[in-house]
């Protein structure tokens, strides 16, 4: 008996023919067949004694227009038909009987097929070359937009082939799916910050979790959506930000839910993402999160460590002993990183928001007291009760109070290339204190936290030594809640 076989258009993986348990000797099909390359193929039964297994298949006038004999199991061959019409498919076998032909497998085989999903499309048009080939073959293919589109790469679908800039590959031992994707550029404009360029994004609501300095220049999108912890909507600090944002054409919405925090407006803001993706651009500003969002994030931000590491090369001769950032989600962290990370010399220290002391439960130091789980698509370091559920966390920094820290910093911790240190409350404002009278620069709160670690480490080392310092963003709107932490009676 024959179990499943599959018959297939080469040119789409849309199955036209398929049997269960039939009678090999002497039986025949009919089936409708479009004009087009065809692929047919089964595998017998490993206890079944060995038969030599003939497929004809014939047009409606009985002339057989492909024909296929084989004792190999699996067996798989393609053919042509020339015109549409009604075909009968033949099955015969050598000796005649009940000869069991397994499941019908398609990838097993010599000759292999590329398919192009969306070959033709309202985007633009695709095509490969050859359609059909053997395993090491050069394929080639090429996609033209359409007008109002631009040609943005191909998604390899199945196959793990890797395409070249050229839009060549080698085809693998297996059937190969593409798609190429094609950007509507009639609803896209550029968006620049403070003269510099950051990309095209789609004119469709963007969806931020907003808290401090990533949001107010998306807010240049015209109807932006902004999603903030109704603790940083409240701010003094950052109340300002919030009323430009507003003039800029954003729309600000406080988040009221569970802790009012960083963590839940990113929460929201996914939610409101995955309600409509389709006009929606979700625009994240740390480290964390599903796949592409920490890989695009390090990406941008790496330029920190690029600059910083060849300024350093070229006003001191060599590279620094330490690198020293602070970590919420972690992005200025692992831009800070990134390009220090091969020059094994070269400390990186990451400086979590303690709060008020990592043996309290008022803390955010994710790496020094979390345990890993999966959240917001992402698995990482989080702090979390004892049930496994998402702890409350705590820091005076708004941007620093998020219950868990980006992947590649939980991987760079865990293969000991860079150190977590919690710094408390107390320790980050004497430093934006410090900094402030000393220097002249009056540091974001977030940064301070480096800062603060940085005035502990100084000391341990010798006068020779080199340390940088990232200052992630500027402290005025902290002035008023440092005062008010040191007890004056201020409110913006």
């Amino acid at each position: 008996t024959i179990d499943c076989v599959t018959y297939s258009p080469v040119d789409q993986h849309t199955t036209v023919f398929e049997l269960d348990s039939i009678q090999v000797a002497g039986n025949s099909y009919n089936v409708t067949l479009k004009e087009g390359d065809y692929k047919f193929s089964y595998k017998t039964y490993e206890d079944a004694p060995a038969a030599n297994i003939q497929v004809n298949v014939l047009d409606a006038e009985g002339k057989v227009v492909a024909t296929n004999s084989s004792t190999e199991s699996p067996t798989l061959f393609y053919f042509s038909v020339a015109n549409d019409g009604e075909y009968t498919v033949q099955f015969s076998s050598d000796p005649t009987g009940d000869i069991n032909i397994a499941h019908a497998q398609i990838n097993s085989c010599f000759l292999y097929h590329v398919n192009i999903v969306e070959g033709e499309s309202e985007g633009g048009t695709s095509s490969v070359t050859p359609i059909l080939c053997e395993a090491g073959t050069e394929v080639s293919l090429t996609a033209i937009p359409n007008e109002g589109y631009v040609f943005n790469g191909w998604d390899v679908i199945h196959g793990g082939i890797t395409i070249s800039e050229e839009g060549t590959f080698i085809m693998p031992e297996r059937d190969v799916t593409v798609k190429p994707i094609f950007t509507d550029m009639t609803c896209v404009y550029e968006l620049s910050f403070n003269g510099v360029n950051t990309g095209t994004f789609p004119k469709g609501w963007v969806a931020l979790d907003g808290t401090d300095e990533h949001s107010y220049p998306n807010s240049y999108t015209s109807g932006a959506r902004t999603f903030i912890g109704f603790g940083g909507y409240q701010s003094a600090g950052l109340y300002w930000r919030n009323t430009c944002m507003r003039l800029l054409g954003a729309e600000v919405i406080p988040v009221t839910a569970g802790t009012a925090t960083l963590k839940d407006a990113v929460s929201e803001a996914m939610r409101e993402w995955t309600k409509r993706i389709e006009d929606t651009h979700y625009c994240l500003g740390s480290v964390m999160g599903p796949h592409p969002f920490p890989t695009i994030v390090r990406d941008f931000q790496a330029v920190i460590s690029k600059e910083a590491r060849a300024q350093i090369l070229e006003a001191e001769g060599r590279l620094p002993d330490a690198v020293i950032a602070c970590v919420g989600g972690g992005s200025n962290a692992i831009g800070s990183f990134y390009n220090f990370i091969p020059d094994e010399g070269v400390r990186l220290i990451g400086c979590e928001a303690a709060g008020r002391g990592i043996d309290t439960f008022e803390t955010a130091a994710t790496v020094n007291t979390g345990r890993i789980g999966i959240f917001h698509g992402m698995k990482s370091y989080f702090c979390q009760d004892e049930y496994g559920q998402i702890a409350p966390v705590y820091s005076i920094s708004a941007g620093l109070d998020y219950p868990g820290v980006g992947p590649e910093h939980a991987y760079l911790h865990d293969i000991g290339r860079a150190e977590y240190v919690p710094v408390t409350d107390d320790e980050a404002v004497n430093a934006f204190e410090y900094l402030s009278r000393t220097e002249g620069i009056i540091p974001a709160i977030e940064s301070s936290h480096a800062v603060a670690y940085a005035m502990k480490l100084a000391p341990t080392m010798d006068q020779d030594k080199i340390i940088i310092i990232t200052i992630s963003g500027r402290g005025d709107k902290d002035c008023a809640a440092i005062a008010r932490y040191r007890g004056e009676d201020i409110y913006e």
